[in-house]
């Protein structure tokens, strides 16, 4: 049995290398994304694209883009059943412009 910790690290593996087994593997039929609105597990195959391609008009650059989030998830029947997430959007689009990743932000004298 996979625990809920696994669960979840397999949503990231699956954001990470798009493996589609992961889809059938973890994610329940109808499951929900409470941030898009969208139920199903085609949506996810949409959130992937979304992520490798074009973000709010902008073409990729090939830099490094660092999209913090905070990801909470229920669970039914050993699958992931619903998605909630705090995403730093603003941060991203900073990146998009030309602005530093978050681990590369300067930091204040200690």
């Amino acid at each position: 049995m996979t625990s809920d910790a696994e669960l979840a690290v397999r949503y990231v593996d699956y954001l990470v290398g798009g493996d589609e087994a992961i889809l059938e593997e973890a994610f329940a039929p109808d499951f929900l994304d409470h941030v898009s609105g969208r139920r199903g597990t085609d949506m996810m195959r949409v959130v992937r694209g979304w992520l490798e391609r074009s973000f709010a008009g902008r073409q990729p650059t090939g830099r490094r883009i660092v999209a913090e989030a905070v990801h909470i998830f229920r669970v039914r029947d050993g699958r992931l059943a619903e998605h909630w997430a705090v995403r730093d959007d603003l941060g991203v689009l900073r990146q998009l412009e030309g602005g530093e990743a978050p681990g590369e932000r300067p930091r204040r004298p200690a």
